[in-house]
């Protein structure tokens, strides 16, 4: 069955040569081996001779075993497999994309605390190598994904804020299927070749973009916080593409903030900067300006695994 958490297999425990009235006891089934694949949802009736079989979302082989009396009576071996199924063809699969409601809300929260973090205090844990546009985005997305426990929050250096839960689903680097390969790389069907040619731990901004999020509009009505903002600098070959976190204000769209990294600048290091959308509009470079008809700026974006 698909490591998916969702499909389910039914076991029977069969007794050939022993009449079910003449059984010593009652019958339990347990998980022998392969516990991490899968899970056993008890029957309401404690007399049935079966047990349902839940996958998890890791893949592996189970095997599930009958007792009566502390005797092992039987054994069968169920094969958990990846599951690559992508049902709304967005290049994710749906193992990786986060279909609860409360796991979007809480993902988009804490990339957005994780990234405005950054123009307060940079954390230690962000590579001083990826320092840049992309690389503020592929952190703050990276972390959002894993278990936010005390020893994180030593170790990432941020302040603690208003709690938010974490995401339920799963948690970096254990995320199904693909590890800690969470960004997509290539337009390369799932089924076509090997996720380790598709998924990869580093991307630039473009492919951010191109693979990674699905365009909204150039509209922020469409947007939510969280979202990304892009452009595109076509007059600068070498660096054509930029990133922005967007956040934004539900009642006021001129304190909408945008949270980018400047990258190199000036043969510095640059610097992590947040600018509400009021004094962004005003920016002296209108190529910068988020606007429907600056050709600089490609819009709204929404993450696949949120989408």
């Amino acid at each position: 069955m698909p490591a998916n958490g969702i499909a389910t297999a039914r076991v029977h425990a069969r007794f050939l040569d022993q009449n079910l009235d003449q059984l010593p006891g009652q019958i339990r089934f347990y998980i022998k081996e392969g516990p991490d694949c899968c899970r056993i949802i008890q029957p309401a009736d404690s007399r049935a001779l079966y047990v349902d079989v839940q996958a998890k979302l890791t893949p592996g082989t189970a095997r599930i075993i009958a007792i009566c009396n502390g005797k092992e009576m039987g054994d069968v071996t169920l094969i958990v497999s990846p599951d690559r199924r992508d049902s709304d063809n967005d290049g994710f699969p749906d193992v990786v994309e986060l279909t609860d409601d409360r796991d979007r809300k809480n993902f988009l929260r804490w990339f957005v605390r994780i990234a405005e973090s950054q123009f307060y205090r940079i954390s230690p844990e962000w590579c001083p190598e990826q320092r840049d546009c992309s690389g503020l985005v592929r952190f703050a997305y990276r972390e959002a994904l894993k278990r936010h426990s005390d020893h994180w929050f030593s170790k990432i250096n941020i302040t603690r804020l208003r709690p938010i839960p974490d995401v339920e689903k799963y948690h970096y680097p254990n995320v199904p299927l693909i590890g800690e390969n969470i960004f997509r790389r290539s337009n390369l069907p799932l089924e076509s070749a090997g996720i380790d040619s598709i998924f990869t731990n580093f991307v630039e901004t473009r492919f951010l973009m191109h693979y990674n999020c699905r365009f909204l509009s150039k509209d922020r009505s469409n947007s939510q916080s969280g979202d990304m903002v892009f452009f595109f600098h076509f007059d600068n070959p070498s660096m054509p593409y930029h990133s922005m976190v967007f956040v934004k204000d539900d009642l006021d769209s001129r304190k909408d903030c945008f949270i980018y990294h400047t990258g190199p600048a000036d043969q510095g290091e640059g610097e992590v900067r947040k600018i509400d959308r009021d004094t962004l509009k005003r920016h002296p470079d209108k190529r910068w300006r988020p606007e429907k008809d600056n050709p600089y700026f490609l819009g709204y974006f929404r993450w696949k695994i949120v989408d």
